[in-house]
């Protein structure tokens, strides 16, 4: 089964959720829709993207406004099939860094992904007009795609809804060598035998005055 989240698959989807004619106008914009493109595989239905309005339906394509606050910051506001609860997405730029934010609104399922922004993508890419140049360009490579979304699911998709099912989606595993016990399969070295020091005979027998110093 091929990865839901991959770079190619989520970089030609992501004109399709976006207004036509829509120029991404700074790297924010263009982490944000791709982000927004990720939860949208992930089936994540958006239902707003402000705290002023909320769709009882879900948003096929972004609204005119979806970067109206950017490059500093965008909202996401999701509901899931597996899920009773509301999701909100913020991404904000903090100057040389993009924070990303997530929370379940009616519980305390608050996660948090810091990157560093120029870590994925290309400033001079943008402004950019969809459909021009191949957008993959704009975040450097495939790889930077797939080193944020291995991120992406591990600080945020997997606090939000632990377990997600989805074909194709696999929770990123957390690994830690901290303080790990030593696999080594070597013997260790057995310490040799050291026989006690020789003691002579006299050594043993009684000091008597004699022996005394004076």
């Amino acid at each position: 089964m091929s990865d839901i989240l991959d770079p190619a698959a989520l970089i030609a989807h992501l004109p399709l959720l976006v207004p036509s004619e829509t120029t991404l106008s700074s790297p924010q914009d263009g982490l944000a829709a791709l982000l927004h493109t990720a939860m949208n595989a992930l089936a994540f239905r958006l239902i707003a993207v402000d705290d002023e309005t909320t769709s009882t339906s879900a948003l096929t394509v972004l609204p005119e406004t979806w970067n109206k606050s950017g490059p500093g910051h965008y909202m996401f506001k999701y509901k899931h099939d597996q899920s009773s609860l509301v999701f909100v997405l913020t991404v904000s730029k903090l100057g040389g860094r993009t924070v990303i934010n997530a929370i379940a609104l009616e519980s305390d399922k608050a996660s948090s992904l810091d990157i560093a922004t120029a870590d994925f993508t290309s400033p001079s890419f943008y402004p950019h007009r969809l459909n021009t140049d191949p957008l993959i360009n704009g975040f450097i490579s495939s790889n930077r795609v797939t080193d944020l979304m291995s991120q992406f699911k591990l600080k945020i998709i997997s606090k939000l809804i632990p377990g997600l099912r989805k074909d194709g989606y696999t929770e990123t595993a957390t690994t830690s060598t901290t303080n790990a016990p030593s696999t080594s399969t070597q013997p260790q070295a057995v310490p040799r035998f050291q026989p006690p020091p020789r003691v002579s005979r006299r050594q043993l027998l009684p000091v008597t005055a004699k022996d005394r110093p004076a």
